[in-house]
């Protein structure tokens, strides 16, 4: 079952062949919030938040995530293999990099505004994803903050949107280690992230 009332089915986790536009559109970059494992919960199916935008705007879906990646993962063995021109990129990575033992806020906004300048020459819109500030067990508070705040930075220098998921959490929303979604959770962060791109004039085909 979709979050979704109107979408049924699964979108595909690999990359679509290329149309006549040359368009393929979502492409996500991210950890393993991004690669969506899991188990089904209150009747939701469990897949990336990315799988369900992607899904809602009836548009192809490439996902480029891989489980426990930094931020200087994704940008430097990730991102590299975004192709063409895709209509949204999203982006979410820091998760790991706060949790971490050497966080170091200067190395992160650099690295995300590399990967955010990656993405925009790719793709027409980017979406840029906060971090919980209520984040892992024992809490890893107050890097996750931080990091938004360079997140909200970096997305203001690059014209990017930006998803906040600073409330985003709960029992219902993520699993106890308070780090991944669960699949409602996953479904909220799609709905937040359809909601905004909405409102920035994305439609679906």
């Amino acid at each position: 079952m979709s979050p979704f009332s109107a979408v049924t089915g699964e979108a595909p986790d690999v990359l679509p062949p290329e149309g006549s536009a040359s368009r393929r559109g979502v492409v996500a970059l991210g950890d393993s919030i991004t690669v969506g494992e899991g188990e089904p919960l209150l009747g939701v199916s469990m897949q990336s938040w990315a799988a369900w935008v992607a899904e809602a705007f009836d548009v192809p879906f490439h996902k480029l995530a891989r489980n426990g990646a930094t931020a200087q993962e994704v940008l430097e063995d990730l991102a590299p293999r975004m192709h063409g021109r895709y209509d949204v990129a999203l982006v979410y990575a820091g998760v790991n990099d706060v949790r971490g033992e050497d966080w170091r806020p200067d190395d992160y906004r650099l690295t995300m505004d590399a990967l955010v300048g990656l993405a925009t020459t790719h793709a027409d819109r980017v979406v840029l994803a906060t971090l919980p500030d209520d984040l892992g067990r024992p809490s890893c508070a107050p890097m996750p903050a931080q990091a938004s705040s360079l997140v909200r930075d970096v997305a203001a220098a690059h014209g990017a949107l930006v998803l906040e998921l600073t409330d985003f959490g709960g029992r219902r929303m993520v699993l106890p280690d308070v780090v991944h979604p669960t699949a409602p959770g996953q479904g909220e962060m799609a709905a937040r992230t359809v909601e905004l791109l909405a409102g920035d004039g994305q439609h679906g085909r």
